[in-house]
């Protein structure tokens, strides 16, 4: 119902632009910041392939934007090659000013396990991947969706049902400062 809400009210400015030639500019210059969040709001949904209708941390998908498609590399923390564990100190820092470091174990001591059903935007997910310890983080985005430093795609979305995640799926946990 929100999203069908949203997407009637896009469709309505866009036509609004571009019927109304000059004056859309009236029409865009005077919009709210709630509008101005919204089609920020969309940007990110669209460009992250992410449903738009549980986006509330703007700062968030503006950093998962940022960091899209950069390449793995283990150890990197910068936009030439970065690994799991430092992409989600990246986000944890810019997105909620809290440090997180080391390696996912790390991570892992500083969270509190939380069942899939109570995951919120912001959490963070656990992989057992071909090991016996944890080997692999990612951020929690919502309806099912994460955003992740993958060693074969580098910085992607995944979705947590995708038979390879869900098969090496260890435990999702939220920061003890949350």
């Amino acid at each position: 119902m929100k999203r069908a809400l949203f997407v009637s009210i896009l469709l309505l400015l866009s036509s609004m632009i571009y019927s109304q030639g000059d004056t859309a500019k009236m029409v865009f210059d005077t919009t709210d910041v709630e509008q101005n969040f919204l089609g920020k709001c969309y940007y990110y949904s669209h460009k992250l392939g992410f449903p738009i209708d549980t986006i509330t941390n703007e700062n968030l998908y503006k950093t998962a934007c940022l960091w899209l498609l950069t390449p793995y590399h283990w150890g990197g923390r910068s936009k030439k090659g970065i690994d799991c564990s430092d992409f989600a100190s990246i986000i944890y820092d810019s997105c909620y000013n809290i440090n997180i470091s080391g390696a996912c174990d790390d991570i892992y001591r500083d969270v509190f396990p939380i069942k899939k059903s109570e995951l919120r935007e912001g959490d963070l997910l656990f992989f057992k991947i071909h090991s016996r310890s944890i080997s692999h983080v990612g951020v929690y985005l919502g309806k099912n969706k994460f955003i992740h430093a993958s060693s074969a795609k580098g910085v992607v979305v995944s979705d947590l049902d995708e038979p390879y995640y869900k098969k090496f799926f260890f435990s999702a946990g939220r920061h003890k400062c949350f």
